[in-house]
């Protein structure tokens, strides 16, 4: 009989009571159920209490227990950005979201092992509850939604037997007593509380304002749930932007809640709420009820911050008080880690008061007092806005590159600031050449003995140039702000200084030019803009600044014959040129570009840039000197386009009419290429060399008649190597060597006019989506990867059923794919899972695979024509562009 009454795989391992009585009692229970059991299909009321009992402790409550671990340390470990607005809710970010899906699927997998084995249990709903929160964790939203209103529909009918103050009591471990353990309250308020999150987190703003009111209405809504209803009403408003109206809701979320934590942060928030609706003596008092209550450190010392940026912004411009206030906070050791922001903000204090020198030295103090990259960034930032509108773009060019290593690609003056620093570049670039050819004249013409101690002067002075490269500028060693664009020490000229970060924009972004690659092949050709490159084969100026440079480079370097002393000159004239079209076009700084081009005229007559800067010193000046620049150039240049366009203000309209017609005619040709008519493309590309002198589109001509070569593969390998050697820079020729290389490799082209295809993609994002890595190899990669993939999806995806396979895409290329996800969101949360899990590239050259996620009809259109760079492209403008 007791055999027969034996439950089993029951674990009491949660019921920790010592006292015999207990023990005895829960014996009974289970023999009394048990055989209760047999005897009837429905349980006795202790067979139920006992089921509950079981369902609760042997599942519920370890489901329960991992959810509250997870969502502490999604509380936890998001780091809190206390210069914006606090969100109310912390969720975590989508790194942390595919942190814990693991512990969320365990949740997943203990609660549904309730639901089926206890059916009839009272813990049935909140295991659901569970589910739904586990599903929110991980961001599918759907399947949450769906779980949270399943909830409601089944369950709202125990609604009235809920306690309208508080859940029942639990000591510090999570246990509940004895008889607390036979308690139930229904989830069913709570679920509609996580439908309105949900729906806020999909964005359907709108319903989740209705099921807000809903729960508003319910007469017999728990007391213990409002708190946290008023502050999902206001994280809607606040994701809505209504920030105004989040105010009221999340007052009375205040008066409703008892926990100190979420005082404090709600108070937080909601003088920052204030703050920005203007309303200082609120937001003031609110920060100081904050600071009455003793928060955590980090938002004591934000909330004494704020209190002395207000009273400095609203109350007086000096600053006196406020200042004194952070000084005090500076004496203070448990703010060390804000120190930076301290100076920051005294720097605002002495800037509004019109004090840049003492502005600059607390800035100088931000930075060697911080190693937070936001806090540098905004520091250099400030410095190198405070310079470059001073118009000393040299140092501003230092700060401009220090803040682009230190800033985000989502900071909003990233790409600003990504453009000032490539400008300024190629300013600094050019005045450094200026001051490096004069200074080496100067070396030049000193005895042997002077220049020995020009040159001992040197080293401790590049020293200190080197030991700027670590810090990448040294506020102690920043010169006053001056406006004269030439004057200043070499330390701004450092080529580590300058080059810093900048391989890297051009690997990422190219090189910024100021026109189209254009070559000046003589003195007299004209273009509107001009040309800022150097002449090809022009020598480079020595970097005095580089680690490699030595005494004997230097001396090497001096110009001391005359044909060296004249390369020299040249070197400083064409920086001089450039210099102005950098000031001209780039910063708009008219009396600096004049500045350069007067000393290119007067200092370094006949120059190869000559032509062009009397040009520009023609349009940029007025009478009488605007005359004077015109008669030089009429005079000693009559015969270039420069001299023609002042002579005759209507040639270079005839010029843009000749050049519209060349285009024009090129299109037509082009279309009959297009029309498979090739007879006609070949007598047009010839009849163009006499309609149009010079033929300007040349290359792309002789392009279009390599292509018209149909008949014969070797006419059309031999046309192709022509134009690849008659054009080896030009990007036609470019062009026709790829050509020739893809044609060398075995393929054959069959029809030299025929189209690519192109696949015709559409976005769908409720259409069923699919992952899959691109791989530029074969065999074995393909292989691990997969089994990498498998062990990934085991841990981190095990409920989502997902399947792996593999095929190959053309000869040199594999596909991976891994399907499927019923939306984009899904695919998305995967792609940012995957993409960089270490794990899943273990053996692995990373750089081998790309990721992507593409839909299910798009996927059938990328197989057909297995254009990998097309579909990246749209990749990257439909899937990872906000």
């Amino acid at each position: 009989m007791l055999k027969s009454c034996y439950i089993s795989g029951i674990k009491l391992t949660t019921l920790k009571r010592n006292s015999v009585i207990f023990t005895l009692t829960i014996l009974a229970l289970f023999f009394v159920s048990a055989c209760s059991s047999s005897k009837n299909a429905d349980k006795s009321f202790i067979g139920r209490s006992v089921d509950d009992l079981i369902a609760r402790d042997n599942g519920y409550f370890n489901a329960r227990l991992i959810m509250k671990e997870t969502e502490s340390t999604l509380w936890t470990d998001q780091a809190e950005n206390f210069e914006e607005t606090l969100p109310i809710f912390k969720y975590g970010s989508q790194e942390q979201a595919t942190s814990v899906q693991p512990s969320m699927d365990e949740v997943i997998k203990k609660s549904s092992f309730v639901i089926q084995m206890h059916k009839k249990s009272k813990w049935v709903d909140d295991c659901y509850f569970l589910i739904g929160k586990s599903q929110f964790y991980k961001r599918n939203y759907d399947e949450s939604l769906t779980t949270f209103q399943f909830i409601i529909s089944e369950y709202s009918n125990l609604i009235e037997k809920q306690s309208k103050t508080k859940r029942v009591a639990e000591d510090e471990d999570g246990e509940l007593t004895f008889f607390e353990k036979f308690k139930h309250q229904p989830v069913s308020s709570e679920a509609g509380i996580w439908v309105a999150r949900t729906l806020v987190e999909k964005k359907q703003y709108s319903d989740a304002h209705t099921v807000i009111s809903v729960l508003k209405s319910r007469e017999n809504f728990p007391k213990w749930l409002i708190g946290e209803l008023y502050a999902v009403e206001a994280d809607l408003y606040m994701k809505e932007g209504q920030q105004a109206n989040a105010i009221e809701p999340l007052i009375n979320a205040l008066k409703n809640t008892t926990d100190k934590a979420l005082i404090n942060r709600y108070n937080f928030i909601l003088a920052q709420l204030y703050t920005e609706q203007k309303n200082i003596d609120k937001a003031l008092a609110t920060y100081q009820l904050v600071l009455d209550s003793k928060p955590v450190y980090d938002m004591e010392f934000y909330a004494q911050l704020n209190i002395a940026k207000l009273s400095l912004a609203n109350f007086g411009v000096s600053g006196g008080e406020s200042k004194e206030e952070l000084m005090a906070l500076l004496k203070d050791e448990k703010y060390k880690d804000f120190y930076g922001l301290i100076y920051y903000t005294l720097a605002d204090i002495a800037l509004a008061n019109k004090d840049e020198e003492t502005g600059i030295d607390y800035l100088n103090k931000s930075l060697r007092s911080t190693n937070d990259s936001k806090q540098k960034g905004q520091s250099y930032l400030r410095l190198a806005d405070l310079y470059y509108a001073d118009l000393d773009y040299k140092v501003a060019y230092a700060y401009y590159d220090s803040t682009i290593n230190q800033i985000q690609r989502e900071h909003e003056r990233y790409t600003e600031v990504r453009g000032l620093r490539d400008n300024l570049k190629l300013l600094v670039d050019e005045l450094s050449i200026i001051e490096t050819e004069k200074k080496l004249q100067y070396w030049a013409s000193l005895s042997e003995k002077e220049l020995e101690k020009e040159l001992a002067k040197l080293i401790p002075e590049k020293e200190e140039t080197d030991s700027l490269a670590t810090d990448v500028l040294n506020p102690n060693n920043v010169k006053p702000l001056t406006g004269n664009p030439t004057e200043g020490d070499f330390y701004f000229y450092n080529t580590n200084l300058r080059s810093r970060g900048f391989s890297e924009f051009k690997k990422n972004w190219g090189t910024r030019k100021l026109e189209d690659n254009w070559r000046r092949s003589e003195k007299g050709s004209f273009s509107e803009e001009g040309s800022t490159e150097p002449l090809v084969g022009e020598e480079k100026t020595i970097d005095l600044n580089a680690k490699n440079v030595t005494t004997e480079k230097i001396i090497a370097s001096l110009p001391k014959t005359p044909e060296q002393i004249a390369i020299s000159n040249a070197k400083i004239a064409g920086a001089l040129y450039r210099a102005g079209i950098v000031y001209k076009d780039n910063f708009r700084n008219k009396t600096n570009a004049v500045t350069m081009f007067e000393e290119n005229v007067n200092n370094y007559p006949a120059n190869t840039f000559e032509v062009q800067s009397l040009y520009y010193l023609y349009r940029l000046t007025l009478n009488p000197q605007q005359d004077k620049y015109k008669n030089l150039l009429l005079s000693k240049y009559p015969e270039t386009d420069y001299a023609k366009i002042i002579s005759d203000p209507d040639y270079f309209k005839r010029e843009e009419e000749r050049k519209n017609a060349i285009e024009a005619y090129y299109t037509i040709t082009y279309d009959a290429l297009q029309a498979k008519n090739f007879a006609e493309v070949k007598s047009r590309a010839i009849a163009a060399d006499s309609l149009f002198k010079p033929n300007t589109l040349k290359p792309k001509f002789d392009m279009l008649t390599a292509l018209a070569e149909v008949d014969s593969i070797d006419a059309f390998k031999n046309a192709l190597q022509k134009i690849a050697l008659k054009y080896p820079e030009n990007e036609v020729g470019i062009r026709a060597q790829e050509m020739l290389d893809y044609l060398r490799r075995g393929s054959v082209m069959e029809d030299a006019g025929k189209t690519i295809p192109v696949a015709a993609y559409t976005m769908n994002a409720e259409e069923e989506h699919f992952f899959m890595f691109v791989m530029n190899s074969t065999g074995k990669n393909a292989t691990t990867m997969k089994s990498n993939i498998a062990t990934f999806n085991g841990s981190n995806f095990s409920t989502d059923n997902l399947k792996i396979s593999s095929l190959l895409l053309g000869k040199d290329n594999s596909l991976i794919l891994v399907k499927s996800f019923t939306n984009v969101e899904k695919a998305m949360v995967y792609y940012f899972a995957i993409k960089d899990n270490p794990g899943v590239f273990k053996e692995l050259t990373k750089e081998a695979f790309t990721p992507f996620i593409i839909s299910k009809s798009n996927y059938v259109q990328f197989f057909k024509v297995k254009d990998v760079e097309a579909y990246d492209v749209y990749f990257q403008d439909n899937y990872l562009k906000e």
